[in-house]
């Protein structure tokens, strides 16, 4: 995890710890540390480039600040050791805990949802399911080599094709700088009026054709916070099994993301890029 990996040295760990209390410049932590500036700015340049900090310049001074989305994560990813320091290990039992049975609830809710939504396609329906309280895991299998599925999913030209969600929707702008730290910009706009709706995002991980991770921010927000997207591509007897995971600041945002009717959209757009992968194949 890259965020364990940044935060391993000392010192980058200590300037966390300092800018928990809000924003600073690179000279008030040069005094805090009583390390030469140089010495900061490299293990700045280190938690900027694993998504840790942001950076705005104010005048002369260069300003830092803890982006939120990262120890979000982290949270997650411990939640599954709780039960060492809860003293409730149980194997075979989540988090030490039997699972939420609201979470159950969701889970087939949506799943049932979204195989309604493709029932022209029994064999590759739409799955839906909430992997933790934050979380909102959909998998779809193609059709194709992962390869094929991959370069559909970031390559611009290919994109506009396929992600419009409901009919009546076309994407004017689809722009994607395929590289860890580069980012992206969609728009979409309504046929019918005109509207417009507008995210981007920055991508925090690149693995190619196996798995992409990036930041997720509408420009009008219909949801609380950012959200971090990973997509995973696993191949299999040329099918691949594609499976987006969007962890949400909090469970009530992902509530409300559930609760928005998502999945017939979703559905949508992704039996549009069954029918691009096909027509790639002939």
């Amino acid at each position: 995890m890259e965020t364990l990996r940044a935060l391993a040295e000392p010192h980058r760990f200590q300037i966390v710890d300092l800018l928990l209390d809000g924003p600073r410049p690179v000279g008030d932590m040069v005094t805090q540390l009583g390390l030469r500036q140089p010495q900061v700015s490299k293990h700045l340049r280190v938690l900027s480039d694993a998504g840790l900090v942001d950076v705005r310049v104010d005048a002369q001074r260069r300003i830092y600040a803890l982006r939120p989305m990262p120890f979000q994560q982290l949270e997650v990813w411990l939640e599954k050791y709780r039960r060492l320091w809860e003293g409730n290990f149980q194997p075979g039992c989540r988090a030490g805990r039997v699972e939420d049975r609201r979470e159950k609830t969701w889970t087939h809710k949506t799943i049932k949802e979204s195989t309604m939504t493709t029932q022209g396609t029994s064999k590759v329906k739409l799955q839906i399911t909430t992997p933790s309280d934050r979380e909102i895991a959909m998998t779809r299998v193609f059709d194709a080599s992962r390869r094929l599925v991959f370069d559909a999913f970031t390559n611009p030209e290919l994109v506009k094709q396929w992600l419009l969600g409901p009919p009546g929707w076309t994407m004017p702008v689809c722009e994607i700088d395929l590289r860890v730290g580069g980012q992206y910009r969609y728009v979409w706009r309504r046929e019918s009026n005109g509207k417009e709706m507008g995210m981007g995002g920055v991508y925090r991980e690149i693995v190619p054709q196996e798995r992409l991770v990036c930041t997720e921010l509408f420009d009008e927000a219909w949801y609380a916070g950012e959200s971090l997207i990973t997509a995973t591509l696993v191949e299999q007897g040329g099918r691949t099994t594609m499976t987006s995971t969007m962890l949400y600041v909090s469970q009530e945002a992902r509530d409300g993301v559930l609760k928005s009717g998502m999945e017939g959209g979703v559905a949508a757009s992704y039996d549009r890029l069954a029918e691009l992968l096909a027509s790639a194949k002939r």
